[in-house]
């Protein structure tokens, strides 16, 4: 599921005439987090915010968000 959510939001980061991926893939932390379920991304295509209801980072299921930001050919969480 983690690949498969990772999927979806690498084919909305495509560049619209080049068809491109930008960058490498987005994992989540673990397969149970269910990272990508929420995605936002703003209008420039190169700052993205990837939800995971289910990561149990300071409690079970507690959920975290995390921003990443494309620049200099790579994805780096803010």
């Amino acid at each position: 599921m983690k690949h498969f959510i990772t999927s979806i939001l690498l084919l909305n980061c495509y560049l619209l005439h080049a068809q491109t991926q930008l960058g490498s893939d987005i994992d989540g932390e673990a397969a149970d987090d269910n990272s990508g379920t929420s995605v936002s991304m703003n209008s420039a295509g190169d700052r993205v915010a990837i939800g995971a209801y289910g990561n149990d980072g300071t409690a079970s299921n507690a959920g975290h968000v995390r921003v990443y930001e494309y620049s200099n050919s790579s994805w780096s969480q803010l």
